[in-house]
């Protein structure tokens, strides 16, 4: 839900239900209705904030990934430890460099420069950017980190300057 989006829309649908309420009268005489379906506040008050929390949901999905959103995606590093081995998930924000819904793959780049290729997996969320799983990295260098498959998943990271794609099971192949 995207509360900025639903706060506007409040704001909106609000003054409009009070409008509708202090030209009530005026708006049943010149129709001719009988009724006064447009006098109770409270009910035009109730339709204008569940009009409003439907826009703070739909907006995301309606508005989709544009050229320039920022996305986040999550890099899989192991880190040895006295314990063992440790993994930790590392968010990586990314900038769409195309538009794109959720299933669609789109290019995107780094805050380096380098660029990369993944599959948009869900909208922008009420804190959260739009999440996206990389398939496909360019030119990054640095330390090696391997892709990992999954929902949510998704890395980024070193491949010595090689292009690859992932597998299945979330291995880089040449």
């Amino acid at each position: 839900m995207n509360l900025r989006v639903a706060a506007n829309a409040a704001m909106l649908c609000v003054t409009l239900a009070l409008i509708l309420y202090g030209m009530s009268s005026w708006i049943q005489a010149s129709l001719g209705w009988k009724d006064n379906l447009l006098g109770d506040v409270w009910r035009l008050l109730a339709i204008a904030l569940a009009l409003a929390i439907i826009a703070g949901y739909a907006w995301p999905r309606v508005r989709g990934v544009r050229k320039g959103d920022v996305l986040i995606t999550f890099a899989r590093r192991h880190q040895q430890t006295p314990f063992g081995i440790a993994t930790i998930n590392e968010p990586i924000f990314v900038n769409a460099l195309e538009a794109g819904r959720v299933g669609k793959k789109i290019r995107v780049s780094f805050q380096n420069g380098s660029l990369a290729e993944g599959i948009i997996e869900e909208y922008a969320g009420t804190l959260s950017p739009p999440t996206i799983r990389l398939t496909e990295t360019e030119n990054i260098s640095g330390a090696e980190v391997r892709f990992e498959g999954g929902s949510g998943g998704g890395g980024s990271g070193g491949n010595s300057g090689k292009k690859g794609k992932q597998d299945n099971y979330g291995e880089l192949k040449e």
